[in-house]
């Protein structure tokens, strides 16, 4: 039996203790992260301070740790379920940009770079390897005619961007969309995709079609074993690390605008595509 006599103060440590050293050693660097990114970003009495896009960016990345809202009472997205923005745009906002992608690819001679012109389908105007890991059946937002990008544009800088900063506590200023695009599911061209996450921030869908044009369709978060689909011009927003698929279309044609949000530093929240 060990007594005080026998422990020995000078002595090397043993492969228990180091390790009971190097957890207590993780616990402390992990809550002195907390305390840095999310210090003025949950609430509290104190007052708000700036932060730079960089502390914004740990604060999100980090308060799927801690059981407290975002400042102004929001829940964080990292994470979480996927939540809904709902009539982000109206059932006739959402037909006139159908209209218009369906009239962009009728135009399959249209002058695209060589790059573009090799991913373009003859057939039907729509692209098909944009995305070389997990490629959909897709029209870049950027070919549609100026009116209809121009309302995009509006109705996420106003009421999108705004909605996403309330959910990770990172300032509209510095929110961007990186690519923003509608995707095509049915029989005939691709009927679903694979699980896999996103290389952006936050990204969101929005059912761009009528829900009685099609049967199946949504999309499947692996995490919450659930399928969340809007209903038209309502948009799905979640964190873009959240592994997910689209689930397999059963019949007829399911049209979606999808964007990939992320953050810039230094530059002005200028929407291009």
């Amino acid at each position: 039996m060990e007594t005080d006599l026998d422990f020995d103060v000078f002595g090397d440590f043993t492969d228990e203790e180091y390790k009971i050293l190097e957890c207590h050693k993780q616990e402390i660097i992990q809550k002195q992260k907390i305390s840095l990114g999310l210090q003025n970003c949950i609430d509290t009495d104190s007052k708000t301070l700036t932060k730079s896009l960089d502390q914004q960016r740990l604060a999100f990345k980090l308060s799927s740790n801690l059981n407290s809202n975002l400042k102004n009472g929001f829940p964080t997205l990292r994470q979480s379920e996927p939540v809904c923005l709902n009539n982000l745009f109206s059932r006739s906002e959402c037909e006139d940009i159908l209209d218009d992608a369906y009239l962009v690819t009728k135009n399959t001679g249209k002058e695209l770079d060589g790059k573009d012109v090799d991913n373009v389908s003859n057939s039907d105007g729509w692209y098909s390897s944009r995305h070389s890991s997990f490629p959909t059946t897709d029209l870049p937002a950027k070919y549609l005619n100026e009116k209809p990008r121009e309302m995009i544009k509006n109705k996420l800088n106003k009421k999108l961007l705004p909605f996403i900063s309330e959910r990770t506590g990172i300032d509209s200023e510095h929110l961007v969309l990186r690519d923003l695009f509608i995707v095509k599911y049915n029989n005939k061209n691709q009927k679903g995709l694979a699980i896999h996450t996103d290389g952006c921030l936050i990204s969101f869908t929005m059912l761009l079609n009528k829900e009685t044009e099609f049967t199946g369709g949504g999309t499947y978060f692996k995490k919450f074993d659930k399928v969340f689909s809007g209903e038209q011009g309502t948009a799905v927003v979640f964190d873009a690390k959240l592994e997910h698929s689209g689930f397999d279309i059963h019949t007829g044609t399911r049209l979606i605008l999808v964007g990939f949000v992320d953050t810039t530093g230094g530059l002005n929240n200028t929407f291009k595509f």
